[in-house]
This record gives structure tokens, C-alpha cells and sequence, in this order.
């Protein structure tokens, strides 16, 4: 995997996916990103977020793969 060196910026406004982004993001081999968030998300301590490379496309399409809540690892303050 490569990182990137920073995430989106319309994650400080996204409640599913989390706000504040810190880390970098990483690539897979598909080209899709991903990359963690200190608050907001499904359980609102944080969040785990993916962009997913729609084929055929330069665009992504934004999923939330995991919402932290205090008892499995909350604000988390890195990437992976």
C-alpha cells in the first residue's frame, strides 16, 4: 500500500464518515483510499472511511466502514 499525504476536506462536514480526518491515506491496489477520522460517525467517536474507485471513472464514491464508540478504540489519532 502507498499513503497519500492528506485526506478530503469534505470530511469536516460528514457525520457517517466522521469529521476532522488526521493521517494519511492509504491506497490499495485498486486505487481505492482509505483513512480514519477523530470524531463523528455512526457511533461518534471517530471513524474508519473508505473512497472506492468507481471503474471506468476518475471519480469515488465515499463509504464508512467502521464508527468507533468509546469501548473498541475511540478518537482515533492516526491512520492505519
Amino acid at each position: 500500500m502507498l499513503a497519500m499525504p492528506e485526506a478530503p476536506t469534505f470530511l469536516t462536514r460528514q457525520k457517517p464518515l466522521g469529521y476532522h480526518p488526521l493521517g494519511p491515506l492509504l491506497v490499495d491496489s485498486n486505487g481505492n483510499f482509505y483513512g480514519t477520522t477523530y470524531s463523528g460517525g455512526t457511533g461518534g467517536q471517530g471513524a474508519v472511511y473508505g473512497l472506492l474507485r468507481i471503474p471506468n471513472s476518475t471519480r469515488y464514491k465515499p463509504i464508512a466502514l467502521h464508527g468507533f464508540t468509546f469501548t473498541d478504540g475511540a478518537a482515533p489519532h492516526q491512520g492505519w
